[in-house]
């Protein structure tokens, strides 16, 4: 299966570069076979049915990039994975000029340093900072990492616009896209609606955003994401399924979660481990039913994904008539809510 299936031509002026205000005014496109419909995503509420479920991923975005000095040369570092409290795996820009034991200097009272690399040779950083915690010395320094195809500086806006309205657990170095144009005030409609909300976690890390370089999609590696389904929200998705309920993930993230912590005939097990699942076309969707999402890049997993959800063909004429009605495309952008091809 080669990668140039999942390929397409997006016009540049298709890039959102910032969110629709309010958040609930971005356009949603409904994908049902071969049938599309254009909505908003006020009118979700609409769409759903009072007894759907709706899972949210609640993780939520440190200010994981970060910028240093190493031996006088200016460096970027991106976290994505954490090993202990002070140890990370990170992305450096550039990582040529990393070395081990080399330090890098943030502040005068924080610093890195490497001390070893990883098996996708990835540095390993142990962090040193004065600041009470970690996640302070984020706070202090970081910045949040807003995708680098938005071609534009970070801005005190990105602090609230690339996060969740509900986002509660610390963890992610990317936003879940999906949940980002949900308000609360939506939420409490949904809810009131009688549809179920569920939260449960993924962290995403580079596993989530890692271009596919191999020509054959099958020999693409993901790399390991951490996710929490605690027993709770286990039961009342599997009561959900049993009781012939539909299951919507908000996000890939979510959708993910809950496929990895599955088994046959869609049961749901309490999960608090990492997965690196690849859901690939010819993949058995087990829980999910509706996935809500935004527009991915091309030739990535999440368009892999969303293949093997809908189908090739259906996804490919979905995002053609996408860019012919100027939808936005990636973060920021607009979303699409797709069925599941039962074929």
């Amino acid at each position: 299966m080669l990668i140039d299936e999942f390929d397409y031509n997006l016009p540049s002026e298709r890039i959102a570069k910032k969110p629709a205000r309010p958040r609930d005014s971005a356009k949603l496109m409904h994908v049902k076979g071969q049938s599309i419909t254009d909505n908003y995503i006020f009118q979700l509420p609409q769409i759903l049915k009072k007894d759907d479920v709706l899972v949210f991923n609640n993780t939520r975005v440190l200010p994981a990039r970060i910028f240093g000095k190493v031996n006088k040369k200016k460096i970027e570092i991106l976290i994505h994975s954490r090993i202990e409290e002070n140890i990370w795996e990170v992305l450096a820009k550039p990582t040529k000029i990393l070395s081990n034991n080399d330090i890098i200097i943030f502040s005068t009272t924080s610093y890195a340093k490497v001390i070893g690399r990883t098996k996708y040779n990835f540095p390993i950083l142990e962090f040193f900072t004065d600041k009470n915690s970690f996640k302070d010395f984020l706070d202090s320094n970081g910045q949040v990492p807003i995708p680098p195809y938005l071609n534009r500086k970070f801005d005190n806006e990105d602090i609230i616009d690339y996060q969740t309205v509900f986002a509660s657990e610390d963890g992610s170095v990317a936003a879940p896209t999906a949940g980002l144009h949900f308000t609360k005030k939506m939420i409490q409609k949904i809810k009131e609606m009688g549809v179920s909300i569920e939260f449960i976690t993924l962290h995403i890390g580079i596993g989530t955003f890692k271009s596919i370089n191999e020509k054959d999609i099958r020999k693409h590696k993901m790399h390991d994401e951490y996710f929490n389904i605690n027993k709770d929200v286990a039961k009342r998705v599997n009561d959900a399924k049993l009781s012939g309920r539909r299951i919507i993930a908000v996000g890939t993230t979510a959708l993910r979660a809950l496929e990895a912590s599955s088994y046959d005939k869609g049961i749901v097990l309490p999960s608090s481990k990492f997965t690196n699942l690849f859901i690939m076309p010819g993949h058995k969707f087990n829980v999910v039913d509706l996935l809500l999402t935004n527009f991915h890049l091309p030739r990535s997993s999440l368009m892999v994904l969303i293949a093997a959800f809908a189908g090739i063909e259906t996804i490919k004429k979905s995002y053609q008539y996408a860019i012919d009605n100027n939808y936005r495309f990636y973060s920021y952008g607009d979303a699409c809510l797709i069925e599941k091809n039962n074929e």
